[in-house]
């Protein structure tokens, strides 16, 4: 077994995704794949170096998985409500004591891993805008730039700051409200209708 096996760091994954990294020790990693943590260590130098491996395969895993939906192929409001999809399975995924974990003793991996989601979500975002205003969908006005910058900015700050776990409603539940919050300030009046077609259209299968 090596530290880039699939089943050795998806293990590791959900140990940290269900009880956070910190509380985590190298005994209960493992304890959790079988083998001594002598054994462990001829893998590892130490947690740090685990903790980066498992990050850049979440990150790597997540890339291809997106990348395999072939979303960008898709009309830019079909495109939307596909990524609304997956938005609510991420949030509803969301371990706040991962993230903080994360943010506050891996810094550098931290770091790492939101350059690379912050990359992909403005590559996405760009294209999904640019082709809505062609499509006819988006407003025309828009700054393209500007509002990937805003919306990704936003949603850094609202995982920052705790946001999820301060409000009443579930977590799927806002981030509902805020996709709708974005859409109606990008969607012209067609493409509000559209969209709001392929909405009803899903609720219907």
């Amino acid at each position: 077994m090596e530290t880039d096996n699939k089943e050795f760091l998806k293990t590791v994954l959900g140990l940290y995704s269900k009880y956070g990294i910190k509380s985590v020790t190298m005994d209960d990693v493992s304890r959790e794949l079988g083998i001594s943590k002598k054994t462990l260590y001829t893998y590892v130098s130490d947690k740090n170096e685990l903790v980066e491996k498992v990050i850049d395969f979440q990150c790597k895993e997540r890339m291809a998985w997106l990348k395999s939906l072939n979303l960008d192929k898709l009309p830019a409001l079909e495109e939307l409500v596909e990524v609304g999809k997956i938005i609510n399975k991420m949030v509803s995924e969301f371990t706040p004591a991962f993230h903080y974990d994360l943010s506050k003793y891996y810094v550098k991996t931290y770091k790492k891993m939101m350059k690379i989601n912050r990359q992909a979500m403005a590559e996405s975002m760009l294209l999904n805008l640019k082709k809505g205003k062609k499509e006819g969908y988006y407003r025309q006005e828009l700054n393209e730039e500007i509002i990937v910058n805003m919306h990704i900015a936003n949603a850094e700050n609202l995982a920052e700051i705790g946001f999820y776990n301060s409000q009443k409603g579930n977590s799927e539940e806002i981030q509902r409200e805020l996709f709708s919050y974005h859409l109606h300030a990008i969607l012209n009046q067609k493409g509000l209708e559209e969209y709001n077609r392929l909405i009803n259209s899903e609720n219907t299968k």
